[in-house]
Order: structure tokens, then sequence, then C-alpha cells
């Protein structure tokens, strides 16, 4: 809740959701993406509001 400060009595309200994320990059989509998606599965199970976000980026982005 905020309040104007000029005296008007104005007020707003807003709701804000903070999700426990994580963004993981890999660069083979069958061994460490996989690998990560399952883990990522794994400990939703726990952590309900987890969000996992896997980037698959080429080998030439990692050597620049």
């Amino acid at each position: 809740m905020a309040t104007a400060a000029d005296g008007s009595g104005k007020k707003a309200a807003c709701k804000v959701t903070v999700k426990n994320g994580l963004t993981v990059w890999c660069w083979d989509e069958s061994f460490n993406g996989y690998a990560m998606k399952e883990a990522g599965e794994i400990y939703r199970k726990t952590h309900s509001d987890f969000d996992l976000k896997v980037v698959d980026i080429s080998w030439g982005d990692i050597l620049g």
C-alpha cells in the first residue's frame, strides 16, 4: 500500500509475487540440458513455486 505524499489522501496497492527461479545455460540439450530439466522436476516436487528456465547455447557462444 502506498499513500501520496502531497496530502491528497490518494492511495494505491499492488500485489507482488516473487518466484523462486533459476536460469541455466546448457550446450547439449540431450546431455546437460536433459539433466537440468530432470533436476528441476525433482526439486519442484518439494518447492512448488520453483521456476526453471533452460537456455540452449552453441559451442561457438561458449568459446566466443
